[in-house]
């Protein structure tokens, strides 16, 4: 029986949702919508034209190491595509969700990028065997804050700077920041204009958060694969196991971001009492050094003041450092106590490494 707050997490149904989303994109039985998602975002980051995509084989998500004490990332979606047009043949695609806000997320995808270019070589292959890697990165946060571009989609690669164009055909590094598209939404009544975008303003729950979605409804009447993932979220749904591991899913997500939320004010509030320390302390000797050029009281109130600055960002620094390690051991703890998933299947969730799991 499902209790109140299950039934809390399953709605608004959450599209980006790591259970659900990879059933949908990293699932052979479902690779005509991953085909189709890759020929939208190909097609919206070309539109003069891209060879189609017109088979894919999925590769394991889960890394092997090639060097001692590496890290282990765990992927989304990864897979091999295969093209119509035999002048590209093949091309590694990586496509990760990011749910939380990650102030990281572009260095980590260029990391996976890199892992994902680099994981290729073998023994007596030249680099003309190496394939290029298109990385896709899905956010529900603005990639460069409040601040940042508005512009939801953006397309990376290794340019030339001096002429701008690209000669490293090797790397693409897609972004759509889908809390951007919902505002711009929002703001302008902004309608899809490519499949891709379509597909966005599923994913992204523009215009509503539910099935019964209006603006969604009508993107799947002309677009099938729209109305195809409409109809698999039926059956998703219903399925009592496969919401089960939504609901677990959208607990750890929560638990992450409660856990955030509760180290940031511990380190705000210990980064006060270390900096007010540190601060009248290094006050006091500043001030005094201060005050035997330009008077002892305004060498103290001055060396005071650069004192507590100096001591609030150190301490805080170092309170939400200390908190990280911690507050991931009580996410894994807090899911395992549910005594409902493996070490293995928390690992992938939280995208952890499995050692990690075990010893928290």
């Amino acid at each position: 029986m499902k209790t109140d707050d299950d039934l809390a997490l399953a709605e608004p149904f959450n599209r980006l949702n790591d259970s659900y989303f990879k059933s949908v994109m990293a699932s052979p039985e479902r690779k005509h919508i991953t085909i189709a998602f890759l020929n939208a975002l190909m097609s919206h980051a070309y539109p003069e034209g891209f060879p189609e995509v017109e088979d894919v084989e999925f590769l394991d998500r889960e890394a092997v190491t090639k060097w001692e004490g590496e890290k282990v990332p765990r992927f989304d979606v990864f897979l091999r595509a295969f093209f119509l047009n035999r002048v590209i043949e093949e091309r590694l695609f990586h496509i990760e969700v990011q749910d939380a806000k990650d102030n990281f997320f572009m260095k980590r995808g260029f990391f996976y990028s890199c892992r994902d270019y680099a994981g290729q070589s073998e023994r007596g292959h030249s680099y003309e065997d190496f394939k290029p890697v298109v990385f896709a990165g899905l956010l529900n946060f603005g990639l460069h804050g409040e601040s940042g571009s508005p512009e939801w989609y953006s397309l990376h690669k290794v340019l030339n700077m001096f002429t701008h164009k690209c000669d490293c055909d090797l790397l693409d590094m897609h972004f759509a920041e889908l809390s951007l598209l919902r505002r711009k939404w929002r703001r302008v009544k902004h309608k899809p204009s490519t499949k891709f975008e379509e597909l966005m303003f599923y994913f992204g729950n523009v215009g509503g958060k539910s099935m019964g979605d209006t603006l969604v409804q009508e993107i799947a009447e002309h677009n099938p694969v729209v109305a195809d993932l409409l109809e698999y979220e039926k059956e998703f749904r219903s399925d009592p196991l496969m919401m089960r591991q939504y609901v677990f899913a959208e607990r750890a997500h929560y638990d992450y971001l409660a856990n955030l939320e509760y180290e940031r004010e511990e380190g705000l509030k210990e980064g006060r009492r270390e900096g007010l320390k540190e601060g009248r302390a290094k006050g006091l000797e500043e001030g005094i050094a201060k005050g035997l050029e330009e008077g002892i009281v305004k060498g103290l109130a001055k060396g005071r003041e650069e004192g507590l600055l100096k001591g609030f960002v150190k301490g805080r620094d170092e309170g939400l450092t200390e908190g990280r390690e911690e507050e991931r051991r009580d996410i894994v703890r807090t899911i395992r106590a549910g005594g409902t998933m493996t070490d293995e299947q928390i690992a992938e969730m939280l995208k952890l490494p499995l050692q990690f799991v075990k010893n928290a």
